[in-house]
């Protein structure tokens, strides 16, 4: 995953770029920034010019976490090479949360499941963004990764799939 990371500097300057990518790009940065714990109680939802707005359980959380808010878009950006939020705006929505958490662990699937999903995902915006990529190799893992990211959120907008 380290190598998808890397090659996302580029992608987030192309202004070719759809936005829903960017977005989806941006949200999987923030939940690797967050880590497992964080993720818990503080969810992405947004993406907006470079403000990346984020859903906490209680005011306890909003004020912790914006007092680490500095540091957080220092991890952030460092994790997308690339200074793509400026501002973190955090908001109490305590309903939100926990509805994002229960999605994620209802939203586990078997592996085979979850790819043929991620295969539907790979449009032609997709690949007209990856084509700029040179490197066989890195253009792969890029779409794969992109095709996951928005197969993820496809799958929490939708619910379990029946």
């Amino acid at each position: 995953m380290e190598g998808v990371f890397r090659t996302i500097p580029a992608f987030l300057e192309d202004r070719d770029l759809p936005e829903q990518v960017r977005e989806a790009i941006i949200v999987s940065a923030w939940t690797k920034a967050a880590g497992e714990t964080l993720s818990g109680h503080a969810v992405a939802v947004e993406m907006e010019e470079k403000t990346l707005r984020i859903a906490v359980r209680d005011q306890i959380w909003k004020r912790h976490l914006e007092s680490l808010s500095g540091q957080m878009i220092f991890r952030l950006n460092s994790i997308l090479r690339s200074p793509a939020v400026t501002y973190l705006e955090f908001f109490v929505d305590e309903d939100l949360v926990k509805e994002a958490v229960r999605k994620t662990a209802s939203s586990k699937m078997p592996d085979a499941e979850f790819r043929k999903l991620a295969a539907r995902e790979e449009g032609d915006d997709l690949k007209g963004a990856a084509e700029s990529i040179d490197d066989p190799e890195l253009r792969d893992l890029f779409l794969g990764a992109a095709a996951n990211c928005l197969a993820r959120k496809r799958r929490l907008s939708d619910g379990p799939a029946r």
